[in-house]
């Protein structure tokens, strides 16, 4: 079973992303993972072809992008 029902795939270097995902961190059902890590991109590159740059929420539970 997943640790989060829900995952924000967050830009670092942008200020409002950050800020955002400060706060989601702070629900205990919500993660927040960067855009840049390795693991992000590759899981981006399989959903959409190549990995936006956007914030993207994940919901795991429903299994949605």
């Amino acid at each position: 079973m997943p640790e989060f029902d829900a995952v924000l795939v967050y830009d670092g270097d942008c200020p409002f992303c950050s800020a955002a995902a400060t706060a989601m961190r702070r629900l205990p059902e919500v993660g927040a993972v960067a855009w840049d890590e390795d693991a992000t991109q590759s899981f981006l590159r399989e959903q959409f072809g190549d990995a936006p740059f956007a914030l993207v929420p994940v919901d795991l539970a429903g299994e949605q992008v």
